[in-house]
């Protein structure tokens, strides 16, 4: 083979290389995002009744119904933008749920785990806190308290502000 020859198939050689190895990193990159070890896969509570999202109930007018007769689980939770954003949140915040204004439940034991089913881009804890059976016509009033001992960012959309802040979440469920 001529010199420029020689080097020209040691450059295409390279490239190739190159590309290879290129290939299996994007690759193991997405394998490692689809089965990323601290994503537990929890997005939703076991099949067998409702779901309520005590955040989406209270901010579509504060009430909702579900079906009579059928167990039902409220939710809440914390999504941000990294695994550690959403421990800080854990582990900086109270959060409590209290049914017909009886006594506050920690949901501590409730979060079922860190997750990134719910937004692309984002990791949650969700909580699922199973509540009742409704007969048609009877509701109950689900209260979800939520406050922080010092600032937290969720690194989208909610800054860290100059304190720590408090949120109560209403929600009256109804079996219809």
């Amino acid at each position: 083979m001529a010199p420029e020859t020689e080097g020209l198939s040691m450059k295409k050689d390279i490239v190739l290389a190159l590309c290879a190895v290129l290939v299996l990193c994007a690759s193991a990159g997405v394998a490692q995002a689809a089965g990323n070890p601290h994503d537990q896969g929890y997005s939703h509570p076991a099949a067998g009744g409702s779901e309520v999202a005590i955040v989406g109930c209270y901010s579509n007018g504060g009430s909702v119904t579900v079906p009579a007769g059928t167990p039902f689980t409220v939710y809440g939770g914390w999504g941000a933008s990294s695994i550690g954003l959403v421990n800080d949140w854990l582990h900086g915040s109270t959060n409590t749920v209290s049914v017909d204004g009886g006594p506050a439940i920690d949901m501590t034991p409730y979060f079922a785990g860190l997750t990134s089913a719910w937004s692309p881009g984002q990791w949650a804890d969700i909580f699922f806190y199973q509540v009742t059976t409704l007969a048609p016509g009877e509701s109950v009033q689900v209260t979800w308290f939520s406050a922080s001992n010092h600032p937290i960012t969720d690194g989208t959309t909610r800054g860290t502000g100059a304190g720590s802040y408090t949120d109560t979440f209403i929600c009256t469920v109804t079996g219809a």
